[in-house]
């Protein structure tokens, strides 16, 4: 059975980065296109960073106390909405709301998913090695990205809002399937007044998603982890067409999605050998951070491009090694909600971090934005080294 929950977990995984990633390549070209500004590019992206920050809670205690395949399932139509919207908006405001949908879906399924999967193995009394799973997942969610954005960058870039309708009718389709294969046999749905099951699952958040420091040491590093990566979330594929053409964006993105999928393997391999989680945090950051120097110092499109590459192979690590390291020291009857606790916080950094690249575009290149993130990086090692 644990074979088939882990299973179920990889097929939700791909099928719903496979039909999101559609645009993901094209999205800054995209809001280029209709005619937004830098500064308007950072408040659509930032609010949604923000919105992210507000939904997440209150989205993990529903997923706590009504079941998290409701929640995951919830998740994917709403984002399938958000994406239709995008198919159809041609001003901020419209992709404002497409923004702020999406937030409000992924909310629903990202300390959901990852819940489901630990409480579900634990059930049917599987001894998970959680860092190998989510590194596994992300492996699918890799490839999935990758097809998926090359795909999507090469057929689409005539028509960018035609990419967002493709996602949503295969998130519709991802929803459908998910109804088969999440089951939630462990779950039993609790006997509470909404209002108090609320209130107790806040405050079991509160005392370990705040108070125990564990957690708010690995909270606070892949916080600022998060924080360093939006600079260069938002100028690659403004970079990589200015120095190479706009068709270079679709194998940037295929290259981006290989040497994350590199990542993903040395860490699964690593995770056989028990390796303390803290240290695949360091070795991310360490890795990212090394690569960021040449990165930002050459003038040269491809040579950026591949340091930029390389510095994938970090981030591939991260994803994986945060949400195993937060499950890991969190309890079952709240482990939804503090998993979106934890998202929250990154969140938060995510949102202040692109504010601040956004807004610091008008007045700085992106080399010396890029080279900034740097004490941020080491700072975000150094964290980490304390976790127990």
């Amino acid at each position: 059975m644990a074979n088939k929950i882990i299973r179920s977990y990889f097929i939700f995984n791909f099928l719903y980065s496979f039909f999101s990633a559609c645009g993901h390549a094209i999205i800054v070209l995209l809001w280029q296109d209709i005619g937004l500004s830098m500064s308007e590019i950072a408040l659509v992206n930032g609010l949604f960073f923000v919105a992210c920050f507000v939904f997440e809670v209150p989205t993990g205690i529903v997923a706590d106390l009504f079941g998290r395949r409701l929640s995951v399932i919830i998740g994917v139509i709403i984002s399938a909405i958000s994406y239709m919207v995008y198919g159809y908006s041609y001003s901020f405001w419209g992709c404002l709301f497409a923004e702020l949908t999406l937030a409000f879906g992924i909310s629903f399924i990202s300390g959901a998913l990852d819940a489901w999967l630990k409480d579900s193995l634990d059930f049917h009394n599987h001894k998970a090695n959680l860092t190998k799973h989510f590194s596994n997942g992300e492996i699918f969610i890799r490839i999935a990205s990758a097809i998926s954005g090359f795909g999507g960058a090469l057929f689409f870039i005539s028509d960018y809002h035609l990419a967002y309708v493709v996602s949503s009718l295969g998130l519709m389709i991802t929803a459908l399937i998910s109804l088969f294969i999440i089951r939630e046999d462990y779950f039993t749905k609790q006997n509470k007044k909404i209002k108090e099951g609320f209130l107790q699952i806040i405050k079991v958040s509160w005392q370990y998603g705040w108070k125990n420091k564990i957690v708010w040491q690995i909270i606070l590093s892949m916080g600022l982890m998060a924080f360093a990566f939006q600079p260069f979330n938002l100028h690659w594929s403004l970079v990589i067409k200015d120095k190479l053409g706009a068709e270079a964006v679709s194998y940037g993105r295929l290259g981006v999605k290989v040497f994350e999928f590199v990542g993903l393997l040395i860490l699964s391999l690593l995770a056989e050998k028990k390796i303390a989680g803290k240290y695949f945090l360091q070795i991310s950051g360490l890795l990212i951070f090394i690569c960021i120097i040449p990165m930002s110092l050459f003038n040269n499109g491809w040579l950026i491009l591949i340091f930029f590459w390389f510095h994938e192979v970090g981030r591939g690590i991260f994803n994986p090694t945060r949400k195993a390291l937060i499950q890991e020291n969190i309890p079952s009857d709240a482990r939804a909600t503090i998993g979106s606790f934890a998202e929250m916080i990154m969140r938060f950094f995510m949102a202040i971090g692109w504010f601040s690249a956004g807004f610091f575009s008008d007045y700085f290149s992106y080399k010396i934005l890029w080279l900034a993130t740097l004490p941020i990086l080491l700072l975000a090692v150094l964290q980490s080294a304390k976790i127990k």
